[in-house]
């Protein structure tokens, strides 16, 4: 309409005379959005708004890029989530702040996990932190808190999501939440051991693995089992690795657990082909097999173990030409996905 076109105007003129930008790239999120050209025009039009004046314009702005039709839902979210934090910021006593600051919460950790799904786990660790700040919920804040370690570790910031992970495990304990504490425990323990400690890591896990054993079998029972086998087998036991591996198979079978069912496999195909009565064809018969349910269903992680694995033994039995191809896949997903950790192995 004719608002419209005297805005597209405006705007164009202000282009012209270098009060702003507009972004052109195609490839970037933010395409065809303006920005201040100089920070301090921006700053000096900002702080000439009051305060009641901002928290409007962050909320139009926000309700407005929500209500464009034809775009994917998530494509906006980032800037959405900065409006509305903004807009809490401005006015956080409000009669409404606190549904302004829900909207802000949930829309930053959507901003997370679409950082997540970019390959971006810096970024993505950054939002959940940020949602964290805004909980109320001790329990939702340990959550957000949990996602954002696992972002850290998936970017091998090894020290960022240790702090992260047991800021985590704190709140579900103050809360009695023992079986998340537990679960987040066990995430810890894989911390530990990647840092050479596999014995305190495995000391932590089987303690972990006692609590889970109490309430109704799921997956992070089944998962801290799977986990435990593979710690199991590296420290040389493996009939307490064979039993932990069972267990966890068992509960994917039972439970429909693509991606424990991998690496339960994973860790059963490398105990079978490396223990002390290897059984080579069988081996590595279960690490393929891994390696296809993995990738049937897009569990990332288990598909990247699953490689290096295939990758690392097929090299001890000669066989280099089938070594290099995993390892070429492998290396290839790692950097799609930004799982540094595996990139570097």
């Amino acid at each position: 309409g004719r608002d419209e076109t005297e805005l597209g105007a405006l705007l164009t003129s202000l282009v012209r005379k270098e009060f702003l930008s507009v972004q052109v790239d195609p490839r970037s999120p933010e395409r065809g959005q303006y920005g201040f050209l100089q920070d301090l025009v921006r700053k000096v039009a900002y702080d000439t708004l009051s305060r009641k004046e901002r928290k409007l314009r962050h909320l139009a702005a926000a309700d407005h890029l929500v209500g464009i039709r034809g775009r994917d839902e998530d494509e906006f979210v980032e800037v959405v989530a900065s409006h509305l934090l903004e807009a809490y910021q401005a006015a956080p006593d409000a009669p409404d702040a606190g549904e302004i600051k829900a909207r802000a919460r949930e829309t930053i950790a959507r901003a997370g996990e679409r950082a997540a799904s970019l390959a971006a786990n810096d970024v993505a660790e950054r939002y959940f932190v940020q949602a964290a700040d805004l909980a109320e919920d001790p329990i939702e804040m340990a959550s957000l808190i949990e996602r954002a370690g696992g972002m850290a570790w998936m970017g091998a910031r090894t020290e960022e999501a240790t702090d992260l992970l047991e800021r985590a495990i704190g709140l579900f304990e103050e809360q009695g939440e023992t079986h998340a504490a537990a679960r987040v425990s066990a995430r810890l323990g894989e911390i530990t051991w990647s840092s050479g400690r596999i014995g305190e890591a495995i000391e932590r896990m089987e303690r972990s693995f006692e609590i889970l054993s109490k309430d109704e079998a799921d997956e992070d029972l089944a998962s801290l089992a799977a986990q435990l086998g593979r710690f199991l087998y590296f420290e040389g036991h493996d009939a307490r690795a064979a039993e932990r591996l069972e267990r966890a198979l068992e509960l994917a079978e039972g439970l429909g657990l693509p991606e424990v069912l991998s690496q339960a496999l994973n860790s059963k195909g490398a105990l079978i082909l490396m223990g002390s009565k290897g059984r080579p064809q069988e081996g590595f018969a279960l690490l393929r097999h891994a390696l296809d349910v993995a990738l049937e269903h897009d569990a990332s992680e288990a598909a990247l173990r699953a490689y290096y694995n295939l990758s690392n033994l097929l090299y001890y039995f000669d066989r280099y030409d089938e070594s290099a191809s995993y390892a070429g896949d492998g290396l290839a997903r790692s950097r799609k996905l930004g799982a540094r950790m595996w990139e570097w192995n």
